[in-house]
């Protein structure tokens, strides 16, 4: 524990083997039924095209800034899923079905509110890295009986009798806003205190 309430999760993956193996630590926090959890997005920029005449702007504009990994059984006409300009959201509802949503999160935290308790998880991101499932360092998964938020390590090689270490960040707090309040949920985790 820190003073400020963040608690450092270290998880090691060890190559118990005789040679070096490419690796990369998956780490799954799995949580209560009944919660909301909350995927924070890059800021909106209008296409160059929208922009009042004169506005400046970069080619960076032009390009890119997220991704979008599905699995076979990902359907997003699912209702738990919402994908919004400033948050993404996925309900965990009992007596639903499997459902998996991953991506290249760059924006740092994924929440999960459950009642009046919220749990904010830091991600790490390494912009040159490469991760596994097609780029992923976050996933969410959900069934009727839990939802997991899944933070993956970039692959690399460890060295035989050596192991990988991953780190996340923790924080939970009471809150009194409700799942639905977008602005007191962005409110709340930049108040929160952040990894060093």
């Amino acid at each position: 524990w820190n003073p400020n309430g963040l608690v450092q999760i270290e998880h090691r993956l060890m190559n118990s083997t005789e040679k070096a193996l490419p690796v990369s630590p998956w780490c799954l926090t799995v949580l209560n039924q009944g919660g909301i959890a909350f995927v924070p997005q890059p800021a909106y920029v209008p296409h160059p095209i929208d922009l009042p005449k004169g506005t400046k702007f970069s080619m960076d504009d032009y390009l890119p800034n997220r991704n979008l990994t599905l699995w076979k059984y990902t359907d997003l006409a699912d209702p738990r899923i919402h994908l919004g300009r400033n948050l993404w959201t996925l309900a965990q509802k009992e007596e639903t079905k499997s459902f998996k949503i991953g991506f290249r999160h760059t924006e740092g935290w994924i929440g999960y509110q459950l009642g009046d308790l919220f749990f904010a998880k830091w991600i790490s991101h390494e912009k040159e890295a490469t991760y596994p499932d097609r780029g992923c360092n976050t996933e969410l998964f959900t069934n009727g009986d839990i939802l997991e938020i899944e933070s993956l390590a970039p692959e690399k090689p460890v060295s035989a009798k050596s192991h990988s270490i991953h780190f996340e960040w923790w924080h939970i707090a009471k809150v009194k806003f409700t799942p639905t309040d977008e602005s007191s949920v962005l409110k709340h985790i930049s108040a929160l205190p952040r990894p060093a």
